[in-house]
């Protein structure tokens, strides 16, 4: 009926199931998970930072491997200390970084995978075994994977 006009009020945005019995006058509605975000749409990936080749050195940053539309990858050595990544090499752009600001790179890997694309805060990784790794950053799925080849 149109009067009143009652409607369901959602205070989480997200994916629904909405259920409704006609014949018994019942519904049901399942919360199902976020709303799907938007593929990082980028050419090239950049690295910096203390445990990056070549340091904080925007002009002479790290490139990643394009393995895939939305997959980078870097293999070789990082240092002990912070690293973020960017697709243009300019501090006041949007940068790669991690969910959870101080998130350890290990040689076990990264605790939370999640990443975000913003251009603050200002969090970073932060590498704590020196070694051989390969990092792989899925800019679709939005996760970063660490994995430790050796010294």
């Amino acid at each position: 009926a149109g009067d009143p006009d009652w409607k369901w009020k959602f205070t989480v945005a997200g994916m629904y199931r909405m259920e409704f019995n006609l014949k018994a006058w019942t519904y049901s509605i399942t919360y199902l998970g976020e709303l799907p975000k938007d593929p990082i749409k980028v050419e090239t990936l950049f690295m910096v930072g203390e445990a990056a080749p070549n340091g904080w050195n925007l002009d002479n940053a790290t490139e990643l491997t394009k393995e895939s539309e939305y997959v980078f990858s870097y293999t070789g050595a990082l240092k002990v200390g912070e690293v973020k990544f960017c697709e243009i090499k300019d501090w006041n752009a949007k940068f790669v970084r991690p969910e959870v600001a101080n998130e350890a790179i290990t040689k076990t890997g990264v605790a939370n995978n999640k990443i975000v694309y913003t251009v603050g805060p200002d969090d970073k990784w932060k590498v704590q075994d020196a070694g051989q790794y390969k990092i792989t950053l899925d800019l679709q799925k939005y996760t970063i994977k660490a994995e430790y080849l050796g010294e």
